[in-house]
């Protein structure tokens, strides 16, 4: 009976003699695997926000979006001797970067393994407003009989408090904003920041939002401006750049019939090139550069106009 025991113990030594680096094996693989994921985890993330924020700065400065990305990678934990390459697109509407980082193994160095690759890439790409939008800013242009007649090239102030000497209240708690897309401060500036993305028509009515909304218009025009300052340091209403997010299309809306949350008809669009906020009342400091055509309302010609979207492509 004894001899069998140790028969027995003898048995059991020699499986675990050779399932001892199976399982070994096995733990270092899942453990340095799991090590593996991570990073590339954290690497996709902080490739994906860099060429997100490059792609802010195209297609006007290739070679600042460049910067920008590569700046954000390191900013997110991307050693700037792991960024392979960061390329923008022949055509400036694109932006990639490749990251590469060497892994130290832990379990698996009993394997005779030190290190593993990983890698990963992502594409930033920017797409315009929809072409019946492109960049429609929830602000109207008041445009009723008597009081349509606009000077191209002349600045004019929308949103304007009576002390200005411009339109003041158009009616009782109408100081022009629009709501379009629904109702609210947070909508308001979401249509500054992006522009409208719904479709609109000459004709057709649009409901006014009341007040000032001081704050969300401030907020909402300060990043449009401010980037079109510094992609387009140069630009002047005169001859802006067609991607310029200051290059705006303000309806033009008889508030002449408004009162407190009114529907107001539309009766044209104005391109409009937008200088400034100022004031406590936040009023727009915008040049008028004339109409659009009727035709260019619903069509695809300008379809690559004003404020563009960074978005991921991959």
């Amino acid at each position: 009976m004894r001899f069998k025991k140790q028969l027995n113990r003898g048995q059991i030594a020699v499986i675990l003699a050779l399932i001892l680096p199976v399982l070994l094996g096995s733990m270092a693989l899942g453990t340095d695997i799991a090590i593996l994921y991570f990073n590339w985890v954290q690497m996709q993330k902080a490739a994906d926000a860099a060429v997100l924020a490059g792609a802010n700065y195209l297609p006007g400065d290739p070679s600042q979006a460049q910067t920008v990305a590569n700046n954000n990678a390191m900013t997110n934990g991307i050693a700037q001797s792991e960024i392979v390459s960061t390329i923008v697109a022949s055509d400036d509407m694109s932006i990639t970067m490749t990251v590469n980082r060497n892994v130290n193994y832990y379990f698996a160095k009993a394997l005779g393994l030190t290190t593993g690759g990983v890698g990963t890439a992502a594409t930033a790409g920017i797409q315009s407003n929809t072409p019946t939008s492109r960049g429609l800013m929830p602000v109207g242009l008041p445009c009723s009989t008597g009081n349509c007649d606009y000077t191209v090239g002349q600045q004019y102030v929308l949103k304007a408090p009576k002390t200005t000497g411009s339109w003041g209240q158009l009616g009782p708690g109408n100081w022009a904003p629009l709501a379009l897309g629904g109702n609210g401060a947070a909508v308001y500036r979401q249509n500054l920041e992006l522009g409208y993305v719904g479709q609109l028509n000459i004709g057709q009515d649009v409901s006014t939002e009341t007040g000032q909304i001081t704050g969300p218009t401030q907020q909402g025009l300060a990043g449009r401006i401010s980037l079109g300052q510094t992609i387009y340091p140069s630009a002047n209403p005169a001859s802006p750049s067609p991607y310029d997010p200051r290059l705006v299309v303000v309806p033009m809306v008889d508030f002449s019939g408004s009162n407190g949350e009114s529907s107001v008809p539309i009766v044209n669009f104005a391109l409009m090139f937008i200088d400034a906020v100022t004031g406590n009342n936040a009023s727009i400091d915008a040049y008028y550069l004339g109409t659009l055509p009727s035709s260019d309302t619903s069509s695809t010609s300008q379809q690559n106009f004003g404020l563009l979207t960074p978005i991921l492509l991959k």
